[in-house]
């Protein structure tokens, strides 16, 4: 009789511990899925955005439409952006190196399975555009009136700054959306505005009374 005693609860450690093992697998498998899923619609939010960020610093218009939103491609024409867009803007020619020397790192963000909006977050390292406007600034006080200020992007510091890019589910595709507002940013212009702002008088800005 202890023999068999002994054996049923043998018998019985065994089943608990099969029980459990099962348990552990179901949890990791729910587990694996969920996070697959999860990492799926955020991997593809990734890819869409970052493709957009390659196709505008290659000035590539015809590619950067394909990330976009449809409600941001009415205000967008494929000549809106080109290579020589500053080219003809003398003293501004250097904004195509800036933008070329761009670059980004994904930082954060999240999406949820019903989630048809997300914002993603991230590092944007480029040439300080205030450090490039003071150097503007400065040559231009210590030049000729023919003389056009030039900038070398290679000797002005980096700045690294968040940057956050809003997304949005369009046929079960994620798309970049508040385009203009994103190139405004990626290309520096509010830090421009920002630093002209700042440091030029109403004079400067022709806001003579």
């Amino acid at each position: 009789m202890a023999c068999l005693a002994t054996m049923e609860v043998i018998i019985m450690k065994k089943k608990l511990g099969i029980l459990c093992l099962i348990a552990v697998m179901l949890v990791t498998a729910v587990s694996c899925s969920a996070g697959g899923a999860k990492g799926g619609e955020l991997d593809k939010a990734k890819k869409s955005a970052e493709a957009f960020f390659d196709a505008l610093i290659k000035f590539d218009g015809p590619e950067l439409k394909k990330y976009m939103a449809e409600a941001d491609l009415k205000d967008f024409a494929d000549d809106d952006l080109s290579e020589d867009m500053f080219a003809d803007d003398e003293g501004f020619d250097f904004m195509t190196d800036v933008i070329k020397n761009t670059s980004i790192k994904f930082k954060s963000g999240e999406i949820k399975p019903e989630d048809k909006e997300t914002q993603l977050t991230y590092e944007m390292t480029r040439s300080d555009m205030s450090a490039i406007f003071k150097e503007l600034e400065d040559q231009a006080k210590n030049a000729g009136e023919d003389t056009m200020p030039s900038i070398d992007v290679k000797k002005i510091a980096n700045k690294t700054l968040d940057l956050t890019i809003d997304m949005v589910k369009e046929k079960d595709e994620w798309k970049v959306t508040h385009a203009d507002d994103l190139v405004m940013k990626i290309w520096g212009v509010d830090e421009i505005m920002e630093y002209v702002f700042a440091n030029l008088g109403d004079e400067d800005l022709g806001n003579e009374d």
